[in-house]
């Protein structure tokens, strides 16, 4: 709730004390993490989803998240990892999709990205979520005016996950 009203300094306690309390619990480290994220903490928020990760390794929050986190850092091909290890455990997930198809674009992968975004239309966008991606898309979608497109995006063929 503290997140959501970008009260991060208070979540960033409130998160601390419960975990005081019970050092053990993924998903506390996962909303700290996105708290510290959200305050520039970068390397704060990646030990806090590597905590996480170490009590869950498939703990698709804190992958997720730290692919975001790698993003923000420019360390994409770490990013891609994470969003790997999250297509890997939830093959339709439609953040980890989106977040590696930005991943991708940053890299210049535009045909890569396109799979991504393709895939992650017929599979499902959320309508809360379109406009973002749909303006994002616009890079990589003007790449295939250009050069043409011969991608995978159809329910059957997913897009390779590295």
């Amino acid at each position: 709730l503290l997140c959501s009203m970008e009260r991060y300094d208070a979540a960033l306690e409130s998160f601390d004390t419960a975990l005081a309390q019970q050092p053990d619990y993924p998903d506390v480290l996962v909303n700290r993490g996105i708290a510290l994220a959200s305050l520039h903490r970068h390397e704060d928020a990646l030990a806090s989803f590597g905590q996480a990760l170490a009590l869950r390794p498939d703990h698709i929050g804190a992958l997720g998240n730290k692919g975001s986190v790698l993003t923000a850092l420019g360390r994409f091909d770490h990013a891609l990892e994470s969003y790997a290890a999250v297509l890997r455990l939830a093959p339709a997930d439609s953040n980890a999709l989106f977040n590696s198809a930005v991943t991708l674009s940053h890299l210049h992968r535009f045909e890569e990205a396109a799979n991504r975004l393709l895939y992650d239309l017929v599979t499902g966008w959320k309508p809360a979520s379109l406009y973002k991606r749909v303006n994002f898309a616009v890079e990589p979608i003007g790449y295939f005016c250009r050069h043409g497109f011969h991608g995978t995006a159809s329910k059957k063929e997913r897009p390779q996950v590295n």
